[in-house]
């Protein structure tokens, strides 16, 4: 009985979650479920790759049937492991179970609240990561180090969008998003030309975290934004020439670190460089430079940043999965003698609620399995405001 109306106030915590600010969360591919993954176990994506150029000839009339690449050959065989592990313990003894739930929520037991604030910690932290992962994993940045890069006007989104279509990506409605943090997101809302939340549109646009839409980008608020410092890195120049396309990028003369989520200036372009200094080599994605580069031009590292995200649907994705139990002949080997799936209804990211009891008190715990993979580089754009 106890643990009906514990998984109740469970999904009710979720539900309470549903109407806050998860950004990153909303604005990509979510792969979810409820089958277990043992840690490091692949998992397929739900993405699908660009296509390559299409077959461009000459049209001769036959009887023969076209042969097309097999499904498995376009995206479907996309595999990573859910690597990451998350989770929140706690526990409860007989004499709190008799305790009458109290509260603003409306709580059934006790331990609802507990719940509540335990998920919105796990939440969180998923928002986080992701917003992490990619500043991490941008192809290339727009706006300042130095003060809001809505002070006076909005034009940091025209420029993110401008640098996804000069990647060969046009956004279009509900596909791509702004994800800005809430200091970035309330300097823009006062500025002419962004659609407020009360004229955003439909109240389904709203409950999916949309707060505006500018430049064909859904404009997104998110409770955490991640923080980028740069390394020590400065006085690098380009060790040889380089040409248009180059990602991998050879430096010499300077000193210090350049960390993965750096940004760096080359040629007047911004670009992240996605992997530490390694070798006297940066790397930045594909498409890689935009002009042609003589040896000894300079490499700007640029200083620490606030990194907001301009990125579309289809470029990352959020997978999680419960983790897996050791089975014998059907039967689940653990103590665990409960287990429920509860998701959050904003996201649809799923939490594990187990239990299993001992003498006098029962322990619990909310947990799952996780990773975020960055697919199309070229369909992220970092956002840089000062801190």
């Amino acid at each position: 009985m106890y643990w009906d109306l514990l998984v109740t106030d469970a999904y009710r915590a979720a539900t309470i979650l549903g109407g806050e600010i998860y950004g990153y969360l909303l604005a990509g591919t979510l792969n979810a479920g409820t089958e277990q993954y043992a840690a490091g176990q692949k998992i397929k994506s739900y993405t699908v790759p660009r296509a390559a150029a299409p077959s461009v000839g000459t049209f001769t009339p036959s009887m023969a049937i076209p042969s097309a690449a097999e499904e498995s050959d376009f995206g479907s065989a996309r595999e990573f492991s859910l690597t990451k592990f998350i989770k929140q313990d706690f526990a409860i003894r007989a004499e709190v179970q008799k305790q009458v739930a109290s509260g603003p929520y409306g709580f059934v037991t006790p331990h609802g609240q507990v719940m509540l604030e335990l998920m919105r910690s796990m939440m969180r932290h998923l928002n986080d990561y992701t917003a992490e992962t990619l500043s991490r994993d941008a192809c290339r940045a727009v706006g300042t180090t130095s003060g809001s890069a809505f002070a006076s006007n909005a034009d940091v989104l025209a420029d993110a969008r401008t640098e996804l279509v000069r990647n060969g990506f046009a956004p279009s409605n509900g596909s791509s998003s702004a994800i800005l943090s809430l200091g970035a997101y309330n300097a823009a809302s006062k500025l002419p030309g962004l659609i407020n939340a009360s004229a955003s549109g439909s109240n389904n646009t709203l409950r999916q975290g949309v707060v505006g839409q500018l430049y064909n980008l859904d404009i997104r608020e998110s409770h955490g934004t991640y923080t980028h410092t740069k390394g020590t890195g400065a006085n690098y120049v380009l060790d040889g020439a380089h040409a248009v396309g180059a990602t991998s990028i050879k430096v010499k003369t300077g000193t210090g670190t350049v960390l993965a989520g750096d940004v760096i200036t080359i040629g007047g372009h911004k670009y992240v460089n996605n992997i530490a200094l390694t070798g006297g080599y940066l790397t930045i994605a594909a498409p890689g430079l935009l002009s042609a580069q003589a040896d000894g031009a300079t490499v700007t590292i640029n200083d620490s940043h606030e990194a907001n995200i301009v990125a579309d649907r289809a470029a990352f994705e959020i997978a999680m999965r419960p983790p897996a139990q050791v089975m014998m002949d059907g039967m689940d080997m653990t103590n665990i003698t409960r287990r429920q799936i509860i998701t959050h209804p904003g996201t649809g990211i799923s939490f594990e609620l187990a239990g299993w009891g001992g003498d006098g008190m029962a322990n619990f715990s909310l947990r799952t399995l996780y990773e975020v993979i960055v697919w199309d580089q070229q369909r992220v754009i970092k956002l840089m405001s000062g801190v």
